[in-house]
């Protein structure tokens, strides 16, 4: 890269130069994988899909160790767009069979585990509505900072063992709801007017005005390099540039629950 030499050089020996790879330093791909059909969310439009369960799409894994995370979402061969180890340094563990028979990823906050996705499609970052969704927890009680976040810092789900959502300014901020080690669905809105909205399990955490920034880019594992790290896994996120309607929300909240085995504490339509 440094002297423009990716016409004839092979960084990762995978047989595809690295001008012609949109995976240069990943020896596992060297073109953007398909997701395996029928496994898509419920509702369309989705300009972020990480799925923990075909980190490589309809590419099966040759390593546990994860250099790369393809964004189903889209087919572009900007890297940018696809979450990768952060500065192209270390690994993330795919774990077989992590959360109801499916595969998840397990980031070590003690090997500074992260991941970056530096594009997320979210324009009009200071006015944009959007809704995101992620299954994760904490697999410790001692190493809890960050599990999504970006380095505009923006936070959503988890921060300091609790529950949040930070915009530019705390939306909710929970100080009583302790997030423990044991799987939930977090998910959070804009109206793209000044409100945010967090909600756990499907149930509304709260709201409240933060910022309205919308994140950019997305960190997975922590918030900087060594910063704000967590022992955690991921087994999905889905970002939409849209705040999504009701009967939306439902559809996406009963799928992930029923595909990650969340029924038992999930409430999609909120009937409690």
């Amino acid at each position: 890269q440094k002297w423009s030499l990716g016409a004839s050089v092979d960084s990762d020996d995978d047989g595809v130069v690295d001008d012609s790879d949109p995976f240069p330093i990943d020896a596992d791909l060297n073109s953007v994988p398909i997701a395996n059909s029928g496994t898509e969310p419920p509702v369309s439009g989705y300009v972020v899909w990480l799925d923990a369960n075909q980190p490589h799409g309809d590419d099966d894994p040759s390593t546990s160790a994860i250099m790369t995370w393809v964004n189903l979402a889209t087919t572009s061969t900007d890297a940018d767009y696809h979450a990768q180890v952060w500065n192209y340094e270390g690994d993330i563990t795919h774990v077989d069979s992590g959360l109801n028979s499916l595969d998840i990823l397990s980031f070590n906050s003690a090997e500074y585990d992260l991941m970056n996705l530096a594009n997320t499609s979210l324009e009009n970052l200071d006015t944009e509505d959007y809704d995101i969704y992620i299954v994760e927890r904490y697999t410790s009680s001692s190493n809890q900072g960050r599990i999504l976040s970006a380095a505009a810092n923006w936070l959503l789900g988890v921060h300091s063992s609790y529950f949040g959502f930070y915009t530019g300014g705390w939306a909710v901020q929970e100080s009583s709801n302790l997030a423990g080690t044991d799987w939930h669905l977090v998910s959070g809105s804009s109206n793209g007017s000044g409100t945010e909205y967090l909600y756990k399990n499907g149930s509304l955490l709260g709201y409240g005005a933060g910022g309205s920034r919308a994140p950019a880019s997305l960190n997975i594992g922590g918030w900087y390099y060594t910063n704000q790290h967590s022992d955690a896994e991921v087994a999905e996120i889905i970002v939409y540039p849209t705040k999504l309607s009701d009967d939306d929300r439902v559809q996406v909240n009963y799928h992930l629950s029923v595909k990650w085995g969340l029924e038992d504490r999930v409430d999609s339509d909120l009937d409690e």
